[in-house]
């Protein structure tokens, strides 16, 4: 089966998921092609025979390389017309002109293949680019993975209403589709999957530590607003006031960091919260067998990759009740569920693991299990081959 994945850039420091996810496919025996608008940095695991093919849209930005690729299309259109002019057909009635025009040059070294299934990986970059599937013409999924009805609720009707097949990544989402009109019927419902081999407790257990520490807290993620970090960061500052001796250390980059680098000031935390920018996969999980609790103080969220990830090391979680999050985490069992924007019910639900060692050695144990029975990559990428297969049925 040939399956094009369209995305915004591939592979992504914020989401190796992604990168994860493509190479098992491709080792399932899909054809899988990744179209994106950027190439991200190539310094991710794995083999080449695992990857996908990665073809990247034209690029005005980069005009002398675009043209030559362009080019190189051209003679080979010249023994194959009909799919670049259907392009051209497709592009002239879905977008005004000097749209039309601009699409037309960044897709025109990408119409040489045709394929069954063209996967829009985020509803994000499907409403910019929903006619890039039909040029292609296969059946077109769209997958809904973020806080897409939250923003711009109207945005997405389109995708709903046109799309051969809605992919959710939670129940929280499908909710807030049926809230837009959808009324089902076309749809999959498959949670997002890491690979728990690789995410896994820590070799060496970590040490006792003193009645209040010190004590690791952890975060991955964008640093922008949806995370809820000023909420973080005060319940970090109510801990250190109750005596606690925190190290907060938070991975990820965004453009909120001026904000957070001029809170942790303001909080008096400089010394306690670390600033670590992107890491890299491995990096990250050095971090969470280092950590004593996972932190994520989201206002909105889908379902949250990190926090798999945090639990499949055996790292309880606190996280908010915010969207998608309490499919994710289990509250009392694998984790515990705060009121978002909330910092102190957030402190006070961190001060409760970390004052109870057993009881964050019984989550630990607990996420790690769910995780492997209900999120495990080796297990779900056949969802989405039956997916595919549904689809092209």
């Amino acid at each position: 089966m040939r399956v094009a994945l369209v995305t915004h850039c591939y592979p992504s420091v914020e989401h190796p998921y992604i990168y994860d996810w493509t190479r098992a496919l491709v080792r399932s025996g899909v054809d899988l092609t990744v179209f994106c608008e950027q190439v991200g940095p190539d310094a991710m695991p794995g083999d080449g025979v695992s990857r996908p093919r990665v073809v990247e849209f034209a690029n005005l930005a980069e005009p002398g390389r675009s043209l030559v690729r362009c080019g190189v299309a051209s003679l080979r259109y010249a023994f194959r017309p009909l799919r670049p002019l259907h392009a051209l057909r497709v592009l002239a009635v879905s977008d005004k002109p000097k749209t039309a025009l601009r699409k037309a040059f960044e897709y025109w070294p990408c119409l040489h293949r045709g394929f069954d299934v063209v996967h829009f990986n985020a509803a994000q970059i499907a409403i910019r680019r929903f006619e890039f599937g039909r040029i292609l013409g296969g059946k077109v999924i769209v997958s809904f993975r973020g806080q897409d009805f939250t923003f711009h609720p109207d945005r997405y009707d389109r995708l709903l209403r046109e799309a051969d097949h809605l992919h959710f990544i939670s129940r929280h989402l499908l909710e807030e589709a049926r809230k837009r009109g959808y009324l089902g019927g076309r749809h999959s419902l498959i949670p997002p999957a890491i690979d728990t081999d690789f995410y896994r407790p820590a070799p060496v257990p970590q040490g006792p530590e003193g009645s209040r520490g010190p004590y690791r807290l952890f975060t991955a993620a964008r640093l922008t607003w949806t995370k809820g970090w000023e909420f973080a960061l005060q319940a970090v500052a109510m801990l250190v006031e109750q005596g606690y001796d925190i190290r907060y250390h938070i991975a990820g980059d965004g453009e909120m960091r001026p904000a957070v680098a001029y809170a942790i000031r303001q909080l008096g935390l400089e010394g306690r919260v670390h600033l670590l920018g992107w890491l890299s996969p491995e990096q990250v999980r050095q971090q969470l067998w280092e950590a004593h609790v996972y932190v994520l103080a989201s206002v909105g969220e889908a379902f949250n990759n990190s926090v798999l990830q945090a639990q499949a090391c055996g790292v309880p979680v606190v996280c908010t009740d915010a969207g998608g999050l309490p499919e994710n985490v289990q509250d009392g069992v694998t984790g515990l569920v705060a009121r978002r924007r909330d910092p102190w019910d957030v402190a006070a639900k961190i001060r409760c693991l970390l004052d109870d060692p057993e009881r964050r050695r019984e989550m630990g144990v607990a996420a790690r299990r769910r995780v492997k029975e209900q999120f495990s990559l080796k297990d779900l990428v056949p969802l989405f081959l039956a997916m595919y297969e549904r689809v092209c049925a």
